[in-house]
Parts: structure tokens; C-alpha cells; sequence
């Protein structure tokens, strides 16, 4: 576990887990020591910048992580940083987190009727009827051998779509070092088919509609 020496963090053997937007599936059980949560303008409870927060609870960690974030005060045993959340960006994230439920609903019931509209048509959910219970829905990742044709067609019927992402970690420049293709082939193989519709609570049930008829007649 974690230890503080001479005023100082130890974290030989800690376990931070990055929660990311998975805090908001139906089983997410924490197995580190803490879980750092994304408040990413991106992110299903998101901020109007960067933002996060860390969930623990190990007091050792609690105590140096508030530490951390205000310039090591008020201790200052160790060196920290300045990165605080403002107060009117934690007030406007206080007033969504009322509503968050109501927005992750809208979200599956989106995600599902996708999933069961892509049925037989050559463009495979990576959410299916295995995982649904539990995923967070921060996105709609498609897969298709035909993926940049697809993409460029959407944008011309007026709907953005993102790769999320375009190399997996093995094939970027500092971790070609490490084991690469031949022991991360799915990864590879995933990473060029891969393809983000647009998900999001505000989508109107026309839009939703609208989206998948377009994937599905350029299928």
C-alpha cells in the first residue's frame, strides 16, 4: 500500500486506476488504491475545460493528492501544482450531476436502438446485448472494413464522426520498443476499422433516426 516517508509520497506497489467515464457503468468496482475520474469537455459529466477528480480511500493518498493539486499547501511537504477547478465550472458540474442518470438512460436507449438497427448489415456495434447492461455509453464505436469511405461519406450527408484512435499505443514512436504487431494483431486490425458516431443526450429522436438511416443506406 501506500506510505509516507520523511514528508514524502511512496508509491511502490499503488494502483491508479483511470476511471475515465466508467465510473458510470453499471460495474465499476474499484481494485487500486484510487480511481482518477475525467471531467473532460468530452466526458458524459463534463466540465467547460479540463477537470478531474480523484476517488480513494486511502487516507495517505487523499491527504497528498489535495496537496498536490494546490501548490503543496498547506503543508507544503511536498511540491504541488495549481490545478484547482474553478468555482463556477464545479457549480454548473454540481447542477449536472443531477441529471446525470436522466442523460446516461437517454444514452442506452440510443446506443440500443443502434445496436439492434446494425443487425446483419456488415457494420458491427462494439456494444452488444454482452455488455449493454454495464457500459457507460460515452461512445458509439463502430467497426467496418470500410471505414474511411464511410466516414467521408457521412461528413458529406452532414454527420461528424471521430476515430478513436487511429494507432494503438504499440505503433506510436516511444513504445515501439516494447513487443509490437505480431503479439497486438486485434489491436492493429481494430484500430483501422474503428469508427465513433455522434452520441449524446441532446440528439433528438429525428437525429438518432437520421444517423443510422445514413450509416446503413452507405453500408
Amino acid at each position: 500500500g501506500s506510505q509516507v516517508k520523511d514528508n514524502k509520497f511512496w508509491a511502490t506497489d499503488l494502483i491508479i486506476e483511470d476511471g475515465a467515464q466508467h465510473w458510470l457503468s453499471n460495474n465499476c468496482n474499484r481494485i487500486g488504491n484510487a480511481t482518477a475520474i475525467s471531467f473532460d469537455p468530452m466526458k458524459n459529466l463534463n466540465a467547460y475545460g479540463n477537470g478531474g477528480a480523484v476517488v480513494t480511500d486511502d487516507l495517505d493518498l487523499l491527504e497528498f493528492a489535495r496537496e498536490w493539486t494546490n501548490n503543496g499547501k498547506p503543508k507544503h511537504s511536498n511540491i504541488g501544482t495549481n490545478s484547482r477547478m474553478s468555482e463556477i465550472d464545479c457549480a454548473q458540474m454540481m447542477v449536472k450531476a443531477k441529471y446525470i442518470d436522466q442523460w446516461q438512460q437517454r444514452r442506452k436507449k440510443i446506443a440500443t436502438y443502434w445496436t439492434e438497427r446494425l443487425k446483419g448489415s456488415g457494420i458491427r456495434s462494439l456494444i452488444d446485448e454482452h455488455n449493454s447492461h454495464d457500459h457507460a455509453f460515452h461512445k458509439f464505436v463502430v467497426f467496418t472494413e470500410r471505414r474511411d469511405i464511410l466516414q467521408q461519406n457521412l461528413a458529406i450527408r452532414k454527420i461528424e464522426t471521430k476515430v478513436h484512435y487511429k494507432n494503438p499505443l504499440h505503433e506510436i514512436g516511444m513504445f515501439t520498443k516494447y513487443p509490437g504487431p505480431g503479439m497486438l494483431a486485434t489491436a492493429s486490425s481494430m484500430c483501422r476499422g474503428i469508427l465513433s458516431l455522434p452520441i449524446y443526450p441532446e440528439l433528438t429522436d429525428l437525429e438518432v433516426e437520421y444517423v443510422i438511416d445514413q450509416v446503413l443506406d452507405l453500408a
